[in-house]
C-alpha cells in the first residue's frame, strides 16, 4: 500500500475546534503506520518539531495564514498529491484530497454569522470540482451531494475516532449532528446513551444505543438506561469501530 503524499499542516497553526482535533489525530494516526514513510507534512516556519515518528517535516514560504495555504502551497507541493483536512485547500491545486466535515454552512445558513455561509457558498464548489478526492467525517454527511457538484457515492468516508470525542466536556447532541462526537464520547466512557434518531445518530450509534423520536417526547420517556444493550459489550464496541487506527 503506498501512503505517499503530502498533509496541508496549516491546522497545527490554528485555534483548536473539532476541525483541528481530527486533523491532528487523523495525522497522529496514520504516523503509526510504516507506510507513511516516506510521506510529508508541510508546516510553516514558525512551528518547529511536531513530534511525528515516521512522517517527514518539511517547512515552507514567509507568509501566514490563508496567504500561505492558498499562494504557497501549489508551488511547495508540485507534482505531489496534497492532503487536506480542515475544510479548505487551495484552489490552484490539481491534485488534492479535501476533507469537508459537514454541509450545515450550506443546509443551515442561518445558523451562521453573517457573510461565512457566502464564502463558503462560492468556494465549496470549486474545491469539489478540482479535487482528486472528497472525503467526509460519515455516511450522513455525504448530504454534501446536495449542495455541492458531486455525486454521493464519490464521497469517500474518513470517519472521527472516539479519542476525538473524549477531549470534549459533556453536551447535549443537536439535531443536525452528522457525526455523533457526544455519542462517541459518553460510549467510550461506558455510560448508557439515548439517542435522538436524526442525521448520523443511528449510523453511529448502532447497537449502543437506545434511539428516540425527539419531537416525540412520550418516545424518549419510555426509554430506560436499563435496556440492555446500550451498556457493557456494546460500549466496548462502539468504541473499538471508532478507534482512529481502524
Amino acid at each position: 500500500m503506498n501512503l505517499l503524499f503530502v498533509v496541508n499542516g496549516r491546522y497545527v497553526t490554528q485555534n483548536i475546534t473539532r476541525v483541528q482535533r481530527y486533523a491532528r489525530n487523523i495525522v497522529n494516526a496514520i504516523d503509526q503506520f510504516d507506510d507513511a514513510i516516506g510521506s510529508t507534512v508541510l508546516l510553516p516556519k514558525s512551528v518547529g518539531d511536531a513530534g511525528f515518528r515516521r512522517l517527514r517535516i518539511n517547512e515552507t514560504g514567509v507568509l501566514n495564514g490563508y496567504a500561505g495555504e492558498l499562494i504557497e502551497l501549489p508551488f511547495a507541493t508540485k507534482g505531489q498529491r496534497l492532503l487536506n483536512l480542515c475544510n479548505v485547500v487551495p484552489t490552484r491545486k490539481s491534485e488534492r484530497v479535501v476533507c469537508i466535515h459537514d454541509a450545515n454552512v450550506l443546509s443551515a445558513p442561518e445558523s451562521y454569522r453573517r457573510g461565512f455561509p457566502t464564502v463558503y457558498d462560492s468556494l465549496h464548489p470549486s474545491l469539489v470540482r478540482r479535487a482528486t478526492e472528497v472525503a467526509t467525517s460519515s455516511r450522513a454527511a455525504r448530504k454534501l451531494a446536495r449542495y455541492l457538484p458531486i455525486s454521493f457515492c464519490q464521497i469517500a468516508v474518513l470517519r472521527n475516532g472516539y479519542e476525538h470525542a473524549l477531549y470534549w466536556n459533556p453536551t447535549n447532541p443537536s439535531l443536525t449532528e452528522e457525526f455523533g462526537r457526544p455519542v462517541v464520547k459518553v460510549t467510550a466512557r461506558g455510560c448508557p446513551v439515548i439517542s435522538s434518531d436524526c442525521i448520523g445518530m443511528p449510523e453511529i450509534c448502532g447497537d449502543a444505543a437506545l434511539m428516540a423520536v425527539p419531537f416525540a417526547p412520550p418516545a424518549i420517556g419510555q426509554s430506560r438506561p436499563g435496556d440492555g444493550a446500550i451498556r457493557g459489550d456494546a460500549c466496548r464496541t462502539d468504541q473499538e469501530q471508532f478507534a482512529f487506527d481502524e
